[in-house]
């Protein structure tokens, strides 16, 4: 390793050097420690034997020996030799990165494109680099037809295409590259999207029978009152000629409220509620309040081979998070009468790729498609007029944004506290207005005497975010916001007082893992539990360990982990370095978390940059190509 730090050369330039100069090097190192030979060298030579002659496995050892992360070297080993990858011990999931590693991942792991470069030869690799940029586009942009107008670096394409798809994997016959239209297409992603359509399309044929003078009734009878008329008259005409509704709306529409009206509307009827995340899913358990339900995950509903699945309802929250797959997949295995599906397409979309959301209201009869406009979770005009512009991404953003003084540079101010509660979102952890340096720096700020515990530091008025644990379920759950207000230690535990963002009785405190104290001075609830210093030695629940602080300090916190949350005053960070990672998606659910008051901290340059650039993702070519597809088959 001297040498290489010596020398500035890494593991892969140091195996590539020709025989002469190899051995140099090789003999030099071992006559320093006087040896004759060395298992490393042995290793290296094997090594250098697979990569010089192009053999099986050569790929991924010359990134593994590039990278050298133990975490990422321990997911590809396995415990028998791999005869198609020269008898290395390695899965035989690192088979495909090892055919086309521009184009797959390891196991566990997804190299970026610069390292990538760095320790392998992309000579005539172009059909991988071309299946990247295909894939990228549909995942990253959520385009799923890619125009071949825009791939002029690429001659012979169909020849690219046809090298690309000769050498997938047999388990990854699905990713193949195909062409309609003169644009091309993932062959899975484009089957997934079209199964959804036509499924959703067959539910809406036709709705239920005297659905509209039994939904009447209900209302008249005032059992569960509704005080929103425009909740009124989507239930009015939800089910009448459909079997199937889209609910689209805004951030703080009240699509969750709409969803509980439902809800009591079908009581008597068996129900079924997934969302992506547990915090969805818990925040559809606290908001809906009637009986014969259900509420799991969609990657619960779908591993569980033994659970339920015939519901004569089902209802799908933040639908705009769910990718294709996993939405074909819940359309199969659930059995069910009505399908409610409820998001918003302009915050923070799937991981994967997932555009049926957004391109199924397009299939739909428009009587089945409802979209909520009035706002509830702020008050604020101004506020409300900002978010409506970005959401339509209107040319008089930059206007409104100058008249009423939304944004404001980079500086100290950012670390100023105005109110309690207030949050900072960011995009990146680390680097000077990174969330760890933040947290750092406010918690330091806070004037309240620190108790170490550990190796983190804890202070009375921190704000804090509970994290996923079952310890206290369903009453504190994942995400649930709050401030310590109390802290003791003992000689094996630590203690915490906590004010909640919550009312909780005493009925339903009873035999909770906390102890319930009097309200705090703005009436929401307050908890006792303590966290012992050392894991008790007959416990054997891993969600819930004792020894563990069930929440994480949060001055500042990220965009994605503040999707569902809301703050009387947001201070938004984008820093240069992070521009390019800010989407329009990003964008409108950053702002929309605040209820009063909103700050964009960001220089001109980068303000300009961004709104010029950001743009709601356009699917409209995509639903042209897809109706042309649907309409074939």
């Amino acid at each position: 390793m001297d040498f290489l730090t010596q020398t500035g050369f890494n593991l892969v330039e140091l195996l590539d050097f020709d025989d002469k100069r190899y051995q140099e090097i090789r003999a030099k190192i071992l006559s320093k420690y006087n040896a004759q030979k060395s298992p490393i060298f042995d290793i290296f030579d094997k090594c250098r034997k697979i990569i010089k002659g192009n053999e099986n496995g050569c790929n991924l050892l010359q990134y593994l020996l590039y990278h050298l992360n133990n975490k990422i070297i321990k997911s590809q080993n396995y415990d028998k030799t791999n005869n198609r990858l020269s008898d290395l011990y390695l899965k035989y999931g690192c088979i495909p990165f090892d055919k086309m590693p521009f184009n797959s991942s390891l196991v566990g792991h997804n190299p970026k494109l610069l390292e990538l470069f760095d320790c392998i030869d992309s000579k005539d690799r172009k059909h991988e680099i071309l299946a990247r940029l295909i894939r990228n586009n549909t995942e990253n942009n959520g385009q799923l037809y890619t125009p071949i107008s825009q791939l002029d670096n690429f001659k012979d394409i169909d020849d690219l295409i046809s090298a690309y798809n000769s050498k997938l994997y047999k388990k990854h016959q699905g990713r193949k590259i195909e062409i309609c239209n003169k644009h091309l297409y993932i062959q899975d992603y484009e089957n997934d999207t079209i199964k959804i359509i036509q499924e959703l399309m067959e539910l809406s044929d036709e709705g239920k029978q005297n659905y509209e003078s039994d939904v009447n009734d209900w209302l008249n009878s005032n059992m569960h009152p509704i005080d929103c008329d425009e909740k009124k008259a989507v239930l009015q005409k939800l089910f009448s000629e459909s079997k199937v509704s889209l609910i689209y709306g805004s951030a703080g529409t009240g699509k969750t409220t709409l969803i509980n009206h439902i809800s009591h509307l079908f009581s008597a009827q068996s129900k079924l509620y997934l969302a992506n995340t547990n915090p969805a899913v818990n925040n559809l358990k606290r908001k809906i309040n009637t009986s014969d339900c259900e509420f799991m995950t969609i990657a619960k509903f779908l591993k569980n081979k033994d659970i339920e699945t015939n519901y004569d309802i089902l209802v799908i929250d933040e639908c705009s998070t769910v990718n294709n797959r996993d939405m074909k997949q819940i359309l199969e295995k659930a059995s069910f009468d009505l399908l409610i599906l409820v998001g918003d397409i302009y915050q923070i979309e799937s991981i994967q790729f997932g555009n049926w959301f957004s391109a199924a209201k397009e299939f739909i009869p428009k009587q089945s498609v409802y979209e909520l406009v009035k706002p509830y979770r702020s008050n604020n005009e101004k506020l409300q007029l900002l978010w409506d512009r970005v959401r339509k991404m209107d040319d008089t953003i930059l206007e409104l944004d100058a008249k009423e003084k939304y944004s404001i540079s980079l500086d100290s101010s950012i670390f100023e506290v105005s109110k309690n509660d207030e949050v900072i979102l960011c995009l990146n952890y680390d680097g000077l207005y990174g969330i760890n340096n933040i947290n750092r720096f406010l918690q330091q700020v806070n004037p309240e005497p620190a108790t170490v515990w550990g190796v983190h530091q804890y202070k009375v008025g921190d704000p804090i975010l509970f994290n996923d644990s079952r310890r206290f379920a369903p009453l504190i759950y994942n995400n649930l916001k709050g401030w310590i207000v109390g802290i003791e230690v003992f000689d094996d535990k630590i203690q915490f007082d906590i004010e909640v963002d919550k009312i909780i009785n005493g009925l339903e405190a009873e035999g909770a893992s906390f102890e319930l104290l009097e309200n705090s001075t703005n009436e929401n609830s307050v908890i006792r539990f303590s966290v012992n210093k050392y894991k008790n030695a007959d416990e054997d629940d891993e969600y819930m360990p004792s020894n563990e602080v069930p929440f994480q300090i949060a001055y500042a916190v990220s965009i994605h982990k503040a999707q569902g949350l809301e703050y009387s005053s947001v201070k938004l960070v984008v820093a240069d370095e992070i521009e390019d990672m800010i989407t329009h998606s990003i964008f409108y659910t950053a702002i929309t978390r605040a209820r009063d008051t909103l700050k964009i901290y960001w220089t001109p340059e980068t303000e300009n940059k961004i709104l010029k650039s950001i743009k709601p993702v356009n699917n409209s070519k995509d639903v042209a190509l897809l109706r042309q597809r649907i309409i074939k088959e």
